[in-house]
């Protein structure tokens, strides 16, 4: 992390607050199973603000849940206006994650290869009115890295 330098068109960390969390759903079991109880966990917000003055009042806040006793994350963005100015926000990303590939092929297209099954995401966000995940899915994408120069793809094409 000594390396890491702040951007001057960054947003800068301005503060973070660790609570317990609150789950979205206020679930009470009314079946067979009477030891059932809602999740528990913390949240941890991160929140970030601009030096720019175009972005002035603008508030970006990251939240992560972390949930007690199981291998489960949820993540999600908010942007408070603070401000007069009204901002469109056409793109957001989420994370971008590095992981090993799925299968080492040392050729073939990014198509042909399989994708990642190691890690499983869930998203509120889809198209197509469909339910299988190959086709609906537009929020989780797996690219090509060729900067991960030990991938046995010879043309640093594996996704």
């Amino acid at each position: 992390m000594d390396g890491f330098e702040v951007g001057e068109n960054d947003f800068q960390f301005v503060d973070y607050k660790v609570t317990e969390f609150i789950p979205f759903v206020n679930w009470k079991p009314n079946t067979w199973h009477p030891k059932s109880r809602n999740a528990l966990g913390k949240l941890l917000t991160l929140t970030f603000s601009s030096p720019l003055p175009d972005f002035l009042g603008l508030e970006v806040n990251v939240h992560y849940e972390l949930y007690d006793g199981i291998p489960l994350m949820v993540k999600w963005v908010s942007l408070e206006n603070k401000s007069k100015t009204t901002h469109k926000i056409d793109r957001v990303v989420n994370e971008i994650l590095g992981l090993v590939e799925e299968e080492s092929a040392v050729v073939g297209s990014p198509e042909q290869m399989k994708k990642q099954h190691g890690i499983y995401v869930e998203t509120n966000y889809a198209f197509n009115n469909a339910m299988r995940y190959a086709i609906s899915d537009q929020t989780t994408h797996w690219k090509i890295d060729s900067l991960y120069t030990s991938q046995v793809n010879y043309n640093y094409q594996t996704p």
